[in-house]
């Protein structure tokens, strides 16, 4: 009994493969086309998609694994970090945070990020650039950093202070 050859359009991509996604995937075009031209029926066809597939992402971590290493409040953490990230970070550079954001490792580096500059005043210098209004500046004042003895933080208080030498310059 012969079993007859799919045409190149007649080939099942996998269910794990996006058929929107495949069907402008130069890639899969290559793969179809091979396969039609050697003689490889449906199983040889399916059996190079699962071994491209295992080589792409045998070296992505799990996800699942990383989170359980950030502990119960993996959420959490991971939620400040995006929040953190999108409020400093531009569109272009959000890639590479999120490679980043795919370790658990790399999260504590982003954390330990976001504690040295809170605790060197970097950051109240990064969120002074952007204009605030006098209204933003007042509210800012009755902070304790920026009146009460004892927690009074100069990096903060300038930050106010700067705020008010931009709106009235």
């Amino acid at each position: 009994m012969l079993i007859a050859q799919p045409t190149v359009g007649e080939y099942v991509l996998p269910d794990s493969i996006d058929e929107a996604e495949a069907s402008d995937n130069g890639l899969l075009d290559w793969w179809s086309n091979f396969c039609y031209d050697n003689g490889y029926g449906q199983d040889k066809f399916a059996d190079g998609i699962e071994k491209y597939t295992n080589a792409i992402t045998s070296h992505l971590p799990d996800l699942e694994t990383e989170k359980t290493k950030l502990g119960d409040n993996a959420d959490a953490r991971i939620e400040a970090v995006q929040l953190w990230a999108g409020k400093f970070f531009e569109e272009s550079q959000m890639s590479a945070l999120e490679r980043l954001g795919e370790s658990a490792e790399g999260i504590e580096a982003m954390e330990k990020i976001i504690d040295a500059l809170k605790q060197t005043g970097i950051a109240s210098n990064i969120e002074s650039t952007t204009q605030m209004s006098e209204d933003d500046l007042r509210s800012m004042m009755n902070d304790d950093r920026y009146w009460k003895q004892g927690t009074r933080d100069p990096a903060y208080v300038k930050q106010v202070q700067d705020g008010f030498a931009k709106l009235y310059r």
